[in-house]
């Protein structure tokens, strides 16, 4: 699963329908567009599929505010087929990536078709999102 130079890792989980995205190192907003763009051109993905994005390996999240307006005008392009409320968590442990997520969130408020959520445990993501599963460990033995 984990790919050494990519710094995004993307997980379909069909039967949880689900995507799971873990970010490693250092995160650009042309990293997330290409993972997002990946996961919803994937054959598996519907459009109620939730997202799971786990920012718990990231070093810094390199994007201002304006980066991110721009993240989301595109992600609302890339989006057009998703069901509005679906559900889309971040686990952002790290303070610097918590507050890069929880701008998103605002950002994206209005503009996205997501119901989104923004933790610093894995436990919460995963209730926010309907999973029995307390860690990601457990939910990812799905794709086993």
């Amino acid at each position: 699963m984990e790919e050494p130079n990519v710094p995004v890792d993307l997980v379909i989980l069909p039967q949880a329908s689900l995507g799971y995205l873990r970010f490693r190192r250092v995160v650009t907003p042309v990293e997330y567009i290409a993972c997002i763009r990946r996961l919803l051109d994937a054959p598996e993905m519907s459009p109620e599929t939730k997202i799971l994005a786990d920012l718990s390996r990231v070093e810094d999240v390199a994007a201002d505010f304006k980066q991110l307006l721009t993240l989301v005008m595109v992600k609302a392009r890339l989006s057009a087929k998703v069901a509005p409320g679906t559900a889309y968590a971040f686990i952002a442990p790290d303070d610097g990536a918590f507050d890069a997520c929880r701008m998103f969130e605002q950002i994206a408020e209005t503009t996205l078709p997501y119901r989104i959520n923004v933790s610093r445990r894995e436990a919460e993501a995963l209730r926010f999102l309907g999973r029995p599963e307390r860690t990601v460990a457990d939910l990812l033995r799905l794709a086993d």
